[in-house]
């Protein structure tokens, strides 16, 4: 399961709605909204027959003419909801096929005799709707990797990255064939089945829509999988700690708002469009989903916007969500991304250049690197004011902070931080940007080593912990306001096998005894393990230059790193969130119920919502620039400069 590029095994039985904006910045009358639809379903049941009995198929196969019917409908009340982009699995796990293909039948896949060529039929009745086709190919990753049971008449000897570029190629053809334009969209696959879709994609002059980020800037769109927030506290929260092996059992466990910001933020140094795509009753409550989004838009110029209504594998699902999503308006979505949204006329932000550093090819840890701490410093970044930028191996030009992250000595990886890297600190006194350092385990090679020193401590000793006992503290004080409040350190493992494993802290995580005579700017702990009178920092400073100490942090802990980079403190208390500030426009999302007391520097509340989309603007107020309330959990407040 760990090994599976964030294997998602959600069942999609509906809907996902994309918004395409162009130009970024700001939405044209002109755009594209795309919705799911599992040509199975629809072909045996209309739209509100499906809603009254969702995930139940019809024990007798209607006549072709009623499959076409059932189709036509279905689209009729897509583009009824704004929708320009139809998203259409043309397979499933059970072996069938519905359409003529030549490709799959190699494979083992057949196509039901009581079944027309529904796909072509969509292709064609789209066409007469003005709607394009994007066709999901992510299953025979998933039976390639033996992620999701699959039909024994499937060869999977047989599903090379040729035949899977075979496909890609039969399905533009048929595109063509009708006059409509068809993307594919991929999830799970490895890089040579990667490298065959893109060759194959460019060849035919279609579309690539690629889950997630990619370090070699391979798809044309990249779509998020913004399904939960993270758990606040897992040691001592039992939902907390079921919802965390739930979401490791499925694969998703990188499904997180903090931990996607990454994605977000390399599609714009790649030039990518991106897309969030949301869901409830995964990792939050249903009818969240418009405010995820309109989250997102605020941090990021989207390309694209979902949802998905979706079972997990055992049958489970939620009609109302279903409902919801089948019968949501995107349009309200669409004026209030053009509205709140992040603009081009926007005033700049300073860049932030987040760098993901590897000392080798091998990303088996890259997935649980970012999961171990980008959510809580990419967090933190926006919280400070900055526009975040992601890249690999090297450093922008223009950024005013440079934050660091590498393996030194985590995953049974021993790895150095590259030379170009370290050199953006080697002349601190004429440096006038701010570079943070923060390798995960202990920096016990030259370069790492360096960074601890550059920042005024020396390395004394690495502590380990085993599989009940983290050396990470659970939690630091830290100041706001010239009061003490506690902070939680300490993150969790991503993947727990079950709800106490999620409770237990694991060896992989790793702190550093540091000996510094630098005022300590964060965090301030008696060290265990027999170390007496001995201080384990969370974060030392010299010249500009900061070493932070420990993998895994936890999310609470972005407050404090907020408040150390963005020169004025923004966390006035702890506020437990997402929080993007900005002159224009600053959004924070609620992972929990929680104070807000945050200085973001603009003058009024324009929108707030709960979970359920219900207003609580009256909940807040600006004063200084400083807002104040208190938010229901998921709840979404948007504060402008110039609207109220």
């Amino acid at each position: 399961m760990k090994n599976l590029f964030v294997n998602v095994i959600i069942k999609c039985i509906f809907i996902l709605a994309f918004f395409f904006l162009f130009p970024r910045g700001s939405l044209a009358e002109s755009y594209d909204v795309t919705a799911y639809i599992d040509l199975e379903v629809a072909a045996d049941q209309p739209i509100r027959e499906y809603l009254k009995n969702p995930g139940e198929d019809s024990d007798d196969t209607p006549p072709i003419n009623i499959q076409r019917s059932n189709i036509a409908s279905w689209l009729d009340h897509l583009l009824e909801r704004g929708i320009t982009v139809v998203t259409a699995e043309v397979m499933n796990l059970d072996g069938a096929v519905f359409y003529p293909s030549t490709v799959l039948g190699k494979i083992g896949f057949k196509q039901p005799e009581d079944y027309g060529d529904l796909f072509s039929f969509l292709v064609e009745e789209s066409k007469n709707r003005n709607l394009k086709v994007n066709v999901l190919i992510e299953d025979l990753a998933h039976i390639i990797q033996n992620g999701k049971e699959y039909s024994d008449q499937l060869d999977v000897s047989v599903i090379s990255p040729e035949i899977v570029s075979s496909w890609i190629g039969e399905l533009a053809e048929i595109g063509r064939q009708h006059g409509t334009s068809i993307w594919v969209n991929e999830e799970a696959y490895s890089t040579d089945y990667i490298a065959a879709i893109e060759r194959r994609a460019k060849i035919e002059g279609i579309t690539y829509v690629h889950f997630f980020d990619d370090r070699y800037g391979r798809g044309d769109i990249w779509l998020s999988e913004d399904y939960a927030t993270y758990p606040m506290d897992p040691s001592r929260n039992k939902a907390d700690a079921n919802m965390l092996v739930n979401m490791s059992k499925m694969g998703s466990v990188h499904g997180t708002l903090g931990h996607l910001n990454i994605m977000y933020a390399h599609a714009v140094s790649q030039n990518k469009p991106a897309g969030c795509l949301t869901a409830g009753e995964w990792g939050m409550q249903n009818k969240v989903q418009p405010s995820i989004c309109l989250f997102r838009s605020v941090q990021f110029d989207l390309a694209m916007h979902g949802f998905v209504a979706a079972t997990q594998d055992d049958g489970s699902y939620n009609p109302n969500e279903l409902r919801f999503a089948i019968d949501y308006d995107h349009k309200i979505l669409r004026e209030q991304i053009n509205r709140y949204g992040k603009k081009s006329s926007d005033a700049p932000k300073p860049v932030a250049n987040l760098i993901i550093t590897h000392a080798g090819e091998n990303d088996e840890y890259y997935f649980d690197m970012r999961q171990s701490v980008l959510q809580s410093a990419s967090t933190a970044l926006l919280a400070a004011g900055y526009e975040l930028r992601v890249t690999h191996d090297q450093f922008l030009e223009n950024a005013v902070l440079y934050y660091v992250v590498g393996v030194a000595s985590l995953f049974d990886q021993k790895e150095d931080l590259p030379d170009t890297i370290l050199s953006l600190s080697d002349n601190p006194e004429a440096n006038s940007v701010k570079v943070i350092y923060h390798p995960l385990g202990i920096p016990n090679s030259k370069n790492w080593l360096k960074t601890m020193a550059r920042a005024g401590g020396n390395f004394i000793e690495g502590l380990s912990g085993n599989e009940d006992i983290s050396p990470i503290p659970y939690e630091v004080e830290v100041i706001y306001q010239n009061k003490l409040y506690p902070v939680h350190w300490r993150g969790h493992y991503p993947w727990p096998e079950n709800s106490s494993d999620a409770a237990r802290q694991y060896e992989e995580h790793m702190i550093s005894v540091i000996d510094s005579d630098m005022p300590l700017i964060v965090g301030n702990l008696d060290a265990q393990f027999g170390l007496d009178n001995t201080k384990i920092p969370l974060v030392i400073s010299k010249n500009k230059i900061f070493f932070i100490n420990g993998n895994y942090l936890h999310l609470d802990a972005a407050s404090a790193l907020a408040n150390l980079f963005s020169g004025k403190p923004v966390y006035l208390s702890p506020s437990y969130g997402y929080l993007t500030t900005g002159k224009d426009r600053s959004a924070f999302f609620a992972a929990a119920e929680t104070e807000v007391k945050l200085r973001i520097g603009n003058t009024c509340i324009a929108y707030a919502v709960d979970a359920s989309g219900q207003s609580i603007r009256d909940a807040f107020k600006v004063i200084d620039g400083v807002m104040h309330g208190n938010s229901p959990k998921w709840g979404l407040i948007i504060a402008t400069a110039n609207e109220c």
